[in-house]
């Protein structure tokens, strides 16, 4: 996963942060990232002088690193996750340029790669998180819409975001990303043993 994400159409570079002492293999990472054609550093605390030499070394090289134009990177389909935040990697790193996250409960997460639309379908939740919510397709539920007007609507404003319009987490600067500690392979969460 970390693979598609660091080599994901809209990540120009990649600074890889590592403590130092988890089972991440950061050689094998950083020379898929180069093999891109991504710039790429990797940092780690425990050998950089500890958290704030690490931030300031992480900003230094930050500021110095010109983005990139980036190829597509590699399709990966994985397995739903209950984490609103873990989903959107998940549909970062199969590729997914632009996030229609439907929710009922109203999730206020965006993504620091890839723009999140998000259509709620609950009028109440719609009405209680107004500056959150993209497209209130609880219009429909309400009659105050056709489920045509809301696909048109949808449709129309993907289009909208590709050319450069904020979403509302954008705009509202959420830029939440996690990876989830484990992940389920084709058989089943790795914890699990092969019969």
């Amino acid at each position: 996963m970390m693979r598609s994400l660091c080599t994901h159409p809209n990540v120009g570079a990649v600074l890889l942060v590592s403590l130092g002492c988890e089972s991440l293999d950061r050689a094998t990472l950083e020379s898929d990232v180069i093999a891109s054609g991504r710039p790429v550093s990797t940092l780690v605390v425990q050998r950089c002088g500890g958290t704030r030499q690490s931030i300031e070394t992480g900003r230094r090289w930050i500021e110095q690193t010109l983005l990139d134009v980036v190829p597509d990177g590699e399709v990966r389909f994985g397995f739903p996750n209950i984490c609103d935040n873990a989903e959107i990697a998940e549909l970062i790193a199969c590729g997914c340029q632009i996030i229609l996250f439907s929710t009922g409960r109203g999730s206020v997460v965006g993504s620091a790669i890839s723009p999140v639309i998000k259509v709620c379908g609950n009028p109440e939740t719609t009405r209680c998180l107004q500056d959150d919510v993209d497209v209130d397709a609880g219009r429909v539920l309400e009659g105050g819409a056709t489920l045509d007007d809301v696909g048109r609507e949808i449709y129309d404003l993907v289009f909208e975001v590709a050319a450069g319009a904020q979403t509302r987490s954008e705009s509202l600067l959420h830029q939440e990303f996690v990876l989830t500690y484990k992940y389920f392979e084709p058989i089943g969460p790795d914890c699990l043993p092969v019969l």
